[in-house]
Protein backbone atom coordinates (compact mmCIF):
# COMPACT_ATOMS: atom_id res chain seq x y z
CA UNK A 1 0.00 0.00 0.00
CA UNK A 2 1.31 3.54 -0.55
CA UNK A 3 0.32 6.35 1.91
CA UNK A 4 -0.45 9.96 1.69
CA UNK A 5 -0.83 11.63 5.12
CA UNK A 6 -1.54 14.98 5.54
CA UNK A 7 1.29 16.69 7.84
CA UNK A 8 -1.56 19.16 9.86
CA UNK A 9 -3.57 17.04 11.60
CA UNK A 10 -2.13 13.21 10.40
CA UNK A 11 -5.17 12.08 8.22
CA UNK A 12 -5.49 11.16 4.54
CA UNK A 13 -6.68 13.35 2.25
CA UNK A 14 -8.61 10.20 0.48
CA UNK A 15 -11.61 8.52 1.52
CA UNK A 16 -9.35 5.91 3.28
CA UNK A 17 -6.19 6.06 4.99
CA UNK A 18 -4.64 3.49 2.01
CA UNK A 19 -4.66 6.10 -0.39
CA UNK A 20 -3.34 3.39 -3.17
CA UNK A 21 -2.72 -0.02 -3.22
CA UNK A 22 0.61 -1.37 -4.97
CA UNK A 23 0.30 -4.97 -4.72
CA UNK A 24 -2.23 -7.52 -3.60
CA UNK A 25 -2.28 -10.94 -2.26
CA UNK A 26 -3.39 -13.71 -4.68
CA UNK A 27 -1.54 -16.84 -4.19
CA UNK A 28 -1.45 -18.58 -7.15
CA UNK A 29 -1.08 -16.64 -10.27
CA UNK A 30 -0.19 -12.88 -11.30
CA UNK A 31 -3.01 -10.85 -11.88
CA UNK A 32 -3.86 -7.32 -13.70
CA UNK A 33 -6.21 -5.22 -12.13
CA UNK A 34 -9.31 -6.42 -13.67
CA UNK A 35 -8.50 -9.90 -12.66
CA UNK A 36 -6.51 -10.96 -16.18
CA UNK A 37 -4.21 -13.95 -15.30
CA UNK A 38 -0.94 -12.90 -16.81
CA UNK A 39 1.19 -15.55 -15.36
CA UNK A 40 0.55 -19.16 -14.01
CA UNK A 41 3.58 -18.88 -11.78
CA UNK A 42 3.25 -19.20 -8.03
CA UNK A 43 3.20 -15.16 -6.18
CA UNK A 44 2.80 -14.40 -2.89
CA UNK A 45 1.82 -10.58 -3.99
CA UNK A 46 -0.12 -9.54 -6.49
CA UNK A 47 -0.05 -7.07 -9.32
CA UNK A 48 2.98 -5.30 -8.38
CA UNK A 49 5.66 -6.95 -5.97
CA UNK A 50 9.21 -6.40 -4.91
CA UNK A 51 11.20 -6.52 -2.09
CA UNK A 52 12.93 -3.31 -1.36
CA UNK A 53 10.63 -0.19 -3.37
CA UNK A 54 12.38 3.10 -3.54
CA UNK A 55 9.61 6.49 -4.48
CA UNK A 56 10.18 9.85 -5.35
CA UNK A 57 7.50 12.86 -5.20
CA UNK A 58 8.06 15.74 -8.71
CA UNK A 59 8.60 19.23 -6.93
CA UNK A 60 4.78 20.26 -8.26
CA UNK A 61 3.56 17.37 -6.43
CA UNK A 62 2.00 15.95 -9.50
CA UNK A 63 4.11 12.22 -10.23
CA UNK A 64 5.01 10.44 -7.62
CA UNK A 65 7.94 8.15 -9.06
CA UNK A 66 8.57 4.21 -7.82
CA UNK A 67 11.73 1.99 -8.51
CA UNK A 68 12.01 -1.19 -7.61
CA UNK A 69 8.57 -2.22 -8.18
CA UNK A 70 8.20 -5.82 -10.11
CA UNK A 71 5.55 -6.88 -12.75
CA UNK A 72 5.94 -9.92 -13.70
CA UNK A 73 9.73 -11.51 -14.10
CA UNK A 74 12.17 -9.41 -12.92
CA UNK A 75 12.92 -5.55 -12.17
CA UNK A 76 13.96 -3.16 -14.61
CA UNK A 77 11.82 -0.73 -14.86
CA UNK A 78 10.77 3.01 -13.24
CA UNK A 79 6.84 3.49 -13.07
CA UNK A 80 4.81 6.63 -12.35
CA UNK A 81 1.43 7.38 -11.35
CA UNK A 82 -0.59 10.83 -11.46
CA UNK A 83 -1.34 12.12 -7.91
CA UNK A 84 -4.37 13.60 -8.83
CA UNK A 85 -6.23 10.80 -10.57
CA UNK A 86 -3.93 7.60 -9.15
CA UNK A 87 -4.43 5.86 -12.00
CA UNK A 88 -3.03 2.99 -12.47
CA UNK A 89 0.44 2.46 -13.52
CA UNK A 90 -0.33 -0.19 -15.72
CA UNK A 91 2.30 -3.05 -16.83
CA UNK A 92 4.44 -1.34 -19.19
CA UNK A 93 7.28 1.41 -17.11
CA UNK A 94 7.28 4.65 -17.57
CA UNK A 95 11.02 4.45 -18.03
CA UNK A 96 12.99 1.17 -18.92
CA UNK A 97 11.34 -2.65 -19.30
CA UNK A 98 10.74 -5.27 -16.67
CA UNK A 99 12.30 -8.29 -17.34
CA UNK A 100 14.44 -6.94 -19.85
CA UNK A 101 17.68 -5.56 -18.06
CA UNK A 102 20.17 -3.37 -20.36
CA UNK A 103 23.32 -1.04 -20.55
CA UNK A 104 21.58 1.46 -23.02
CA UNK A 105 19.95 4.84 -22.17
CA UNK A 106 16.77 2.99 -22.28
CA UNK A 107 17.11 0.52 -20.25
CA UNK A 108 18.50 -0.38 -16.31
CA UNK A 109 19.79 -3.00 -14.55
CA UNK A 110 18.03 -3.31 -10.92
CA UNK A 111 16.96 0.14 -10.56
CA UNK A 112 17.22 1.25 -6.93
CA UNK A 113 17.08 4.73 -5.47
CA UNK A 114 15.28 7.37 -7.28
CA UNK A 115 15.01 11.12 -6.62
CA UNK A 116 14.05 14.62 -7.80
CA UNK A 117 15.54 17.81 -8.57
CA UNK A 118 13.62 21.34 -7.92
CA UNK A 119 13.10 21.05 -11.94
CA UNK A 120 11.33 17.94 -11.80
CA UNK A 121 14.20 16.09 -13.04
CA UNK A 122 14.61 12.42 -11.85
CA UNK A 123 17.54 10.43 -10.77
CA UNK A 124 17.91 6.70 -10.72
CA UNK A 125 20.36 4.66 -9.29
CA UNK A 126 21.06 2.33 -12.43
CA UNK A 127 22.96 -0.11 -9.49
CA UNK A 128 24.71 -2.98 -12.05
CA UNK A 129 25.49 -0.26 -14.56
CA UNK A 130 27.80 1.90 -12.38
CA UNK A 131 25.35 4.93 -12.96
CA UNK A 132 22.79 7.86 -11.87
CA UNK A 133 20.86 8.09 -14.94
CA UNK A 134 19.35 11.60 -14.94
CA UNK A 135 16.26 12.22 -16.96
CA UNK A 136 13.60 14.99 -17.70
CA UNK A 137 10.06 15.39 -16.20
CA UNK A 138 8.66 14.11 -19.61
CA UNK A 139 11.17 10.88 -20.33
CA UNK A 140 14.09 12.37 -22.27
CA UNK A 141 17.51 11.29 -21.37
CA UNK A 142 19.86 13.96 -19.95
CA UNK A 143 22.69 12.52 -18.42
CA UNK A 144 25.00 9.61 -16.93
CA UNK A 145 26.61 10.07 -13.81
CA UNK A 146 29.14 7.43 -13.32
CA UNK A 147 29.01 5.98 -9.74
CA UNK A 148 30.54 2.62 -8.19
CA UNK A 149 27.04 0.31 -7.19
CA UNK A 150 24.90 3.50 -6.42
CA UNK A 151 21.93 2.45 -3.97
CA UNK A 152 19.89 5.42 -3.02
CA UNK A 153 20.07 9.24 -4.15
CA UNK A 154 19.40 12.62 -2.72
CA UNK A 155 19.09 16.09 -5.02
CA UNK A 156 19.84 19.00 -2.36
CA UNK A 157 16.63 21.02 -3.60
CA UNK A 158 18.29 24.54 -3.39
CA UNK A 159 21.97 23.60 -4.80
CA UNK A 160 21.13 20.68 -6.76
CA UNK A 161 23.87 18.76 -4.81
CA UNK A 162 23.66 14.65 -5.46
CA UNK A 163 24.18 12.60 -2.55
CA UNK A 164 24.71 8.64 -3.29
CA UNK A 165 25.33 5.74 -1.14
CA UNK A 166 27.09 3.79 -2.84
CA UNK A 167 30.22 1.25 -2.93
CA UNK A 168 33.76 3.04 -2.17
CA UNK A 169 36.42 1.14 -2.88
CA UNK A 170 40.29 1.98 -1.35
CA UNK A 171 43.99 -0.15 -1.08
CA UNK A 172 42.32 -3.43 -2.48
CA UNK A 173 38.71 -3.28 -0.16
CA UNK A 174 35.42 -2.25 -0.43
CA UNK A 175 32.95 -0.57 2.22
CA UNK A 176 29.62 1.28 2.12
CA UNK A 177 30.29 5.16 1.08
CA UNK A 178 28.22 8.12 1.18
CA UNK A 179 29.60 10.63 -1.27
CA UNK A 180 28.26 14.23 -1.98
CA UNK A 181 28.61 15.61 -5.97
CA UNK A 182 28.48 18.54 -7.30
CA UNK A 183 25.23 19.18 -9.40
CA UNK A 184 23.88 18.16 -12.65
CA UNK A 185 26.19 20.14 -14.44
CA UNK A 186 29.46 19.80 -12.51
CA UNK A 187 29.34 16.11 -10.83
CA UNK A 188 32.54 15.54 -9.56
CA UNK A 189 33.10 14.13 -5.82
CA UNK A 190 33.26 17.23 -3.13
CA UNK A 191 33.01 15.38 -0.18
CA UNK A 192 32.84 11.77 0.91
CA UNK A 193 32.03 9.38 4.33
CA UNK A 194 32.97 5.92 4.73
CA UNK A 195 29.40 4.52 6.33
CA UNK A 196 30.72 1.29 6.83
CA UNK A 197 33.30 -1.55 6.65
CA UNK A 198 31.71 -3.80 4.63
CA UNK A 199 29.66 -2.97 1.64
CA UNK A 200 26.60 -5.30 2.86
CA UNK A 201 23.40 -3.63 1.83
CA UNK A 202 20.00 -4.33 3.24
CA UNK A 203 16.30 -3.23 3.01
CA UNK A 204 16.91 -1.06 6.02
CA UNK A 205 19.39 1.04 4.71
CA UNK A 206 18.07 4.77 4.16
CA UNK A 207 19.73 7.66 3.34
CA UNK A 208 17.56 10.84 4.40
CA UNK A 209 18.96 14.71 3.17
CA UNK A 210 17.82 17.16 5.16
CA UNK A 211 18.32 20.71 3.13
CA UNK A 212 16.87 22.92 5.60
CA UNK A 213 19.70 22.67 8.07
CA UNK A 214 22.79 25.10 7.19
CA UNK A 215 25.16 23.51 7.06
CA UNK A 216 23.19 20.31 5.42
CA UNK A 217 22.83 17.33 7.51
CA UNK A 218 22.50 13.77 6.40
CA UNK A 219 20.60 11.09 8.35
CA UNK A 220 22.11 7.52 7.29
CA UNK A 221 22.08 4.40 8.74
CA UNK A 222 25.59 2.74 9.28
CA UNK A 223 24.46 -1.07 9.88
CA UNK A 224 21.10 -2.95 10.98
CA UNK A 225 19.85 -1.18 13.82
CA UNK A 226 22.60 2.00 13.88
CA UNK A 227 21.43 5.58 12.87
CA UNK A 228 23.56 8.83 12.64
CA UNK A 229 23.21 12.21 11.61
CA UNK A 230 26.25 13.79 9.64
CA UNK A 231 26.99 17.35 8.85
CA UNK A 232 27.96 18.48 6.05
CA UNK A 233 31.87 20.14 5.73
CA UNK A 234 34.02 21.35 3.00
CA UNK A 235 35.68 18.31 2.16
CA UNK A 236 33.56 15.82 3.91
CA UNK A 237 31.12 14.62 6.66
CA UNK A 238 31.04 14.65 10.20
CA UNK A 239 29.20 12.84 12.98
CA UNK A 240 26.86 15.11 15.21
CA UNK A 241 24.70 12.81 16.54
CA UNK A 242 24.55 8.75 16.45
CA UNK A 243 21.79 6.50 17.80
CA UNK A 244 23.93 3.59 19.10
CA UNK A 245 26.07 5.61 21.51
CA UNK A 246 23.01 7.23 22.75
CA UNK A 247 21.45 3.91 23.61
CA UNK A 248 24.69 2.67 24.86
CA UNK A 249 25.03 5.43 27.44
CA UNK A 250 21.83 4.62 28.97
CA UNK A 251 22.99 1.26 30.19
CA UNK A 252 19.48 -0.06 28.02
CA UNK A 253 20.92 -2.91 25.88
CA UNK A 254 20.08 -2.17 22.50
CA UNK A 255 17.89 -4.13 20.33
CA UNK A 256 16.24 -4.47 16.88
CA UNK A 257 12.87 -3.89 16.07
CA UNK A 258 12.73 -7.70 15.27
CA UNK A 259 9.03 -8.34 15.23
CA UNK A 260 7.06 -5.50 14.92
CA UNK A 261 3.93 -6.94 15.46
CA UNK A 262 4.51 -6.96 18.93
CA UNK A 263 6.37 -3.49 19.57
CA UNK A 264 3.72 -2.02 21.34
CA UNK A 265 4.10 0.73 23.58
CA UNK A 266 1.68 1.13 26.51
CA UNK A 267 1.38 3.88 29.29
CA UNK A 268 0.19 3.45 33.00
CA UNK A 269 -0.84 6.82 33.91
CA UNK A 270 -1.06 6.90 37.57
CA UNK A 271 1.96 5.25 38.31
CA UNK A 272 4.16 6.69 34.72
CA UNK A 273 5.43 3.87 33.53
CA UNK A 274 5.58 3.06 30.02
CA UNK A 275 5.24 -0.45 29.07
CA UNK A 276 7.44 -1.63 25.57
CA UNK A 277 6.68 -4.85 23.84
CA UNK A 278 4.97 -5.59 26.73
CA UNK A 279 7.70 -6.66 28.78
CA UNK A 280 9.94 -3.80 29.07
CA UNK A 281 9.40 -1.16 31.80
CA UNK A 282 10.37 2.42 31.18
CA UNK A 283 9.63 5.20 34.08
CA UNK A 284 8.58 7.81 32.39
CA UNK A 285 9.72 10.82 33.89
CA UNK A 286 13.51 9.68 33.84
CA UNK A 287 13.15 7.17 30.70
CA UNK A 288 15.27 4.87 32.74
CA UNK A 289 15.05 1.39 31.96
CA UNK A 290 13.56 -0.64 35.19
CA UNK A 291 14.17 -4.14 33.86
CA UNK A 292 11.79 -6.50 32.61
CA UNK A 293 7.92 -7.60 33.94
CA UNK A 294 7.44 -11.13 34.21
CA UNK A 295 3.93 -12.17 32.97
CA UNK A 296 3.04 -15.76 33.94
CA UNK A 297 1.78 -15.92 30.32
CA UNK A 298 2.82 -13.93 27.16
CA UNK A 299 0.79 -10.99 26.41
CA UNK A 300 -0.81 -9.64 23.52
CA UNK A 301 -1.33 -5.80 24.77
CA UNK A 302 -2.22 -4.43 27.93
CA UNK A 303 -4.78 -1.61 29.21
CA UNK A 304 -4.81 0.25 32.65
CA UNK A 305 -7.92 1.99 34.28
CA UNK A 306 -8.13 5.13 35.75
Amino acid sequence: WLFRLKTDDGGSDGHSIAWRQLSRTTGQGLYTKDDKLITDGYFQLGEFSASRIRMAVSPDGKWIYLSGLAFGRGCAGVYRMDTASRDAMGKAPWLGKDGEPGQDNSHFSSPAGIDCDSKGRVYVCDTINNRIQVYAPEGAYLKTIPADSPYLVRVHPKTGGVYVVHKGREQGRSFLALSKLGNLEDARKTASFQISDTDALGPDTILSLDAWASPSRVWVTRGKDHLVVLEEQETGFRVIRDFLEDAEKTGVPHQGMTDPLFAKVSCDPLREKLYFRNYNLFDLASGRSEGRVGFPYSTDDIAFDK
